[in-house]
């Protein structure tokens, strides 16, 4: 089993449009932050469950987690690696904490917040940050996408020589949660393939030694043929479509609320108190197959690519078809 995510707090000083865990988020200081007892109960059940030597931890804004320090601690005495999933925001405390830890903390980056694209003091302090931990360890920059995205204002704003020591982006589809809005529909799917193209050869004229890496939601209809041999070539790791292009076994919210599907989060989880790791991650998969097969449109199964094979596309992401059909 691959290592869940674990949400150690509710609490982010972002707002992004995009966020698809807005469901389990709190932008307010009515934050949850999950308490150390809770932790470290995880720990040992992760390190039960699984021969990784990584752990990964996330928010809200992980760095924001009032103990902090002591769960960084902890997960160094029980893993090799930490990954970080960050917006970048960080106080000057937690970056001076952070780096003396150097590689053996991994930071995953979201330079799409409204923090960094529209406040230049943001921007500022995030853009520091980044060269302050680059120059430690291993910085992956997160891109959210959606069809209208224009990624030139930060290839601009991102100074070439943190763009060089960039070894890997990770590219996200902007999917909606369950009940929500979806704001764009089939007929801009195309978009997407072009945004993605317009990207990737932007950032490898910067950075040719970029390795690229997806999340869920994409689907191949988003792609011409041309456009998907290029997105899909060697240095793309693990492109698969929809659901299944999901790289970890699942999330841990701060109450130990488990779940495979940030967009529905709300309504197929399981308390991993009273589950293994591995039989819950069994349930959830289940039950994500269930809604699945419950909303798998008419157009996806008349399609020359449709199936649930590497090669093969499942259809767009299952909040996505919920809300489409609400209307």
């Amino acid at each position: 089993m691959l290592p869940p995510n674990i949400l150690i707090t509710n609490y982010c000083n972002q707002n992004c449009s995009f966020c698809f865990a807005r469901k389990e988020m709190s932008n307010k200081r009515k934050n949850v932050n999950m308490s150390p007892t809770d932790f470290h109960f995880l720990i040992r059940k992760i390190k039960k469950s699984t021969t990784s030597q990584r752990i990964k931890l996330m928010g809200g804004e992980p760095t924001l987690h009032s103990r902090f320090p002591e769960l960084i601690q902890a997960s160094l005495k029980s893993f090799e690696t930490v990954e970080l999933f960050t917006n970048g925001v960080i106080s000057n405390e937690r970056a001076r904490f952070l780096i003396q830890y150097d590689e053996r903390i991994h930071y995953i980056v979201n330079v799409m917040t409204p923090g960094f694209m529209f406040n230049r003091k943001i921007r500022t302090l995030v853009i520091k940050r980044i060269k302050m931990l680059s120059n430690v360890s291993t910085v992956t920059f997160a891109f959210t996408i959606d069809p209208f995205s224009d990624i030139n204002f930060i290839l601009r704003v991102i100074p070439k020589t943190i763009w060089k020591r960039i070894l890997s982006v990770r590219i996200g589809i902007a999917n909606p949660i369950r009940g929500a809005k979806n704001w764009y529909s089939v007929k801009d799917f195309p978009n997407i393939g072009t945004v993605l193209v317009k990207m990737k050869q932007k950032i490898l004229h910067i950075n040719p030694n970029v390795q690229f890496v997806f999340g869920c939601g994409f689907t191949r209809c988003m792609f011409t043929d041309e456009q998907y041999a290029y997105i899909s070539n060697i240095q793309t790791k693990g492109l698969r479509f929809g659901c299944f292009g999901k790289g970890s076994s699942m999330d841990v919210a701060t109450n130990l609320r488990a779940f495979h599907c940030f967009p529905l989060s709300s309504e197929a989880s399981i308390n991993v108190k009273r589950e293994s790791l591995t039989q819950a991650s069994k349930k959830l998969l289940i039950k994500r197959l269930h809604h699945w097969w419950k909303k798998n449109l008419p157009m996806c199964k008349s399609c020359p690519y449709y199936g649930t094979s590497p090669e093969s596309c499942p259809g767009p992401c299952i909040a996505w078809r919920y809300n489409a059909s609400l209307r």
